[in-house]
């Protein structure tokens, strides 16, 4: 999929930065990004569930098996 985006150049600059920096290509350091995104947003579901229902605590090994 081929997805384009404006974004401010100061924000352009970041993520240049950081993919020069790191050695990847952009498109393996945006997908990176999304990705850490996605499974932050997962986490935060499952943590507000759990504190909707006062579910037992889980440990971050059974989070991260």
């Amino acid at each position: 999929m081929t997805v384009t985006i404006e974004i401010p150049s100061e924000i352009e600059a970041l993520v240049r930065a950081e993919v020069d920096a790191s050695g990847v290509e952009l498109r393996q350091f945006v997908s990176d990004v999304l990705i850490d995104h996605f499974e932050e947003t997962a986490d935060r579901r499952v943590a507000n569930s759990r504190l909707e229902v006062r579910q037992v605590p889980i440990t971050a090994n059974q989070l991260y098996p």
